[in-house]
């Protein structure tokens, strides 16, 4: 997937859609944790757990997506970029299911671990694929046009997942994020061509050298320690803030209200 190659189709849509469809891809992580958020208290009822018990649901989450990103992306080079991320929302979409269907807490977080390692294609792929049809200042601009639409997910979904729960129920959230991905997916087929030029052999041996050509070197092990230890905060506080927003501070169905004003100043940061 590093590997520099000429794409095989120049673009065919305008650059707004392929930034929304793309935008769309790199955003099931995001959303598939906060439309969620506001539903931890009925989650916590249903299954009756702790409230120390629901940090399982993002902590499993992205245990899957860290795999998940490991595989797809060596995987997008020998099947394609297409056929990977179908395959990681299926994957994605057998954990949802997995997750409306559960009768236990221990299935449920089993489902989120699934989903997470099915987001890693959508996630991972996509920015293979801008890679495979930009490249220079084209592809910081399309990059920085996706993030600032991908920037307002965390805002907007909390108060999303909230509406649906007024009207609806907390697992109504869930097939929501079934037919995301199955529009998205089926947006992506539609619309933006296969870009991978030549098909490399799926090489366990090459990918761990690739990680040990990365981790020997200081400055490379540096940044990842850095974004880390920055990703690690922002986990903790994603997992902390309902119980903080809802309980503690008795905000009620103003958290998702809040969240979006801390996700704001995050974004503009």
């Amino acid at each position: 997937m590093y590997h520099k190659k000429k794409a095989r189709h120049k673009l065919q849509i305008s650059s707004t859609l392929f930034c929304i469809i793309i935008a769309g891809m790199i955003s099931f992580v995001a959303l598939t944790i906060d439309t969620l958020l506001p539903a931890y208290g009925e989650i916590k009822v249903y299954y009756d757990v702790e409230d120390a018990q629901l940090h399982w649901i993002i902590t499993c989450l992205f245990i899957g997506f860290s795999f998940g990103q490991i595989i797809f992306g060596p995987l997008s080079d020998r099947l394609g970029r297409q056929n990977s991320i179908i395959i990681g929302v299926s994957i994605y979409i057998v954990g949802c299911i997995i997750c409306l269907t559960s009768s236990s807490y221990t299935f449920f977080v089993i489902g989120r671990l699934i989903q997470g390692l099915g987001i890693g294609g959508p996630r991972v792929v996509s920015q293979a694929i801008c890679r495979d049809l930009f490249s220079g200042n084209k592809l910081a601009s399309i990059n920085s046009f996706i993030m600032s639409i991908f920037i307002l997910v965390p805002i907007v979904a909390p108060l999303f997942g909230q509406t649906i729960m007024i009207i609806l129920s907390w697992k109504w959230i869930i097939i929501f994020f079934i037919i995301f991905s199955l529009a998205t997916t089926l947006s992506l087929k539609i619309f933006i061509k296969e870009t991978l030029v030549r098909k490399i052999d799926f090489n366990l041996l090459t990918i761990f050298r690739s990680f040990e050509t990365v981790i020997k070197n200081t400055k490379s092990l540096l940044y990842i320690i850095s974004l880390g230890t920055l990703l690690g905060g922002l986990l903790t506080f994603i997992n902390i803030c309902q119980p903080l927003y809802q309980d503690f501070f008795d905000l009620g169905l103003y958290f998702p209200l809040f969240f979006a004003a801390v996700a704001s100043m995050l974004g503009l940061s």
